[in-house]
């Protein structure tokens, strides 16, 4: 019985993206944050370049989400902004009146940020956003950092 030349050729094309793929997807890191008090969440991502190392010195696409904790919320606030940075770290500070600062920092090309921690070297600011609650809509304003 002859073997379908079709099924040989699909299956060679398989094997060609399995063993030809260095397996570097799209890099990703993400972390969150609770206001004071309690109310509010951040939850920030950060997108990496198609097969490139974190810590390349690349685009990186940054996601951010303020939502209330309670479970059903909606978000009240989303956003993304792109970059130019290393292995791109944040803070996320939140005041006693539920506005945030998030200062986005890298280490340098190449240098991890927990390689830069724990050699405590100097970081290199990259990005800062800052939002004000809005109480009286109930809504996050962005303002720009000067």
């Amino acid at each position: 019985m002859a073997r379908n030349p079709i099924w040989w050729c699909l299956g060679a094309i398989l094997l060609i993206i399995v063993v030809g793929s260095n397996g570097c997807g799209r890099p990703a890191v993400s972390g969150l944050a609770d206001s004071d008090d309690g109310k509010f969440r951040v939850v920030i991502t950060v997108l990496g370049e198609y097969r490139h190392a974190y810590s390349d010195r690349t685009r990186k696409t940054v996601g951010i989400l303020i939502t209330p904790t309670a479970a059903s919320a909606k978000p009240i606030l989303q956003k993304e902004y792109s970059t130019t940075a290393s292995a791109l770290d944040w803070n996320a500070v939140w005041d006693k009146q539920s506005n945030l600062v998030i200062t986005f920092f890298d280490y340098g090309p190449k240098i991890t940020s927990a390689d830069g921690a724990a050699k405590n070297l100097p970081t290199n600011n990259v990005l800062t956003l800052v939002y004000r609650f809005d109480r009286n809509e109930g809504r996050f304003v962005e303002r720009s950092e000067k």
